[in-house]
């Protein structure tokens, strides 16, 4: 009989000491019925995903963030869902600060804001939106640098738009719904192909009886094929 066992991928599973050889060897010994698989900005997860699309066997459900830009078969796997990041628990607002800090999109005084580590080419396109938009703010940095989370929830609603530049290896990130839900809205640039792979599953198109295109399934940001163009619209 089958075990009803639910199985939590740890990134301790995504070593190369024991993936594939060991982390496939817990799947067969659990023969899980779900399995979820955490947020992994770094791509650390690649041989785990790998793992379970080579079984013989397939668990019931599978549960992921991050959809199907990584080592996911296209078709994708029925029984593979995607789920979004989300925002982290750590910038939430205490109640009594949410008439503070929420503002109505006429009344912000900054146009856009970016709050993030430096890293890729995020500092020159930084630069551009400030000579395009000088009423903009960028933080560099993050939370261990001084910003704190209420000052972090602040400056996105302190701003029309958050620019969301792509991370290590994903354009989707918690920076999107923090600043959604504050009401500022992400701008990302990034191919259509790419956009549609990361979020076009979170509704599914052929059964949600409205008849869209994939791109009417998207979260209702800003989407633009290149930096100018976003500062454009």
């Amino acid at each position: 009989r089958r075990r009803q066992v639910v199985f939590f991928a740890h990134v301790h599973d995504t070593k190369r000491e024991n993936c594939p050889q060991r982390f496939r060897a817990r799947l067969e010994y659990y023969r899980p019925a779900v399995v979820i698989i955490m947020s992994d900005e770094v791509l650390l997860t690649k041989c785990v995903h790998q793992v379970l699309l080579d079984l013989k066997w397939r668990p019931g459900l599978m549960v992921r963030q991050y959809a199907r830009e990584i080592g996911t078969v296209d078709p994708p796997d029925p029984r593979v869902h995607v789920v979004p990041l989300g925002y982290m628990p750590t910038p939430l607002l205490p109640r009594d600060l949410e008439r503070d800090v929420l503002i109505r999109a006429s009344k912000r005084p900054l146009m856009w804001t970016f709050v993030g580590w430096p890293k890729n080419d995020r500092k020159e396109i930084m630069a551009k939106f400030t000579k395009w938009m000088p009423d903009g703010f960028a933080f560099f940095g993050g939370f261990e640098t001084g910003m704190s989370t209420i000052n972090v929830t602040r400056a996105y609603a302190h701003a029309k738009f958050v620019v969301s530049p792509w991370g290590n290896a994903h354009i989707e990130c918690t920076r999107q719904y923090e600043a959604s839900r504050v009401g500022s809205i992400p701008v990302l640039v990034v191919p259509k192909k790419r956009a549609i792979q990361a979020f076009a599953t979170f509704l599914d198109v052929k059964t949600d009886g409205l008849n869209r295109t994939a791109e009417e399934t998207f979260p209702p940001w800003l989407f633009a094929d290149s930096w100018p163009q976003a500062a454009a619209a």
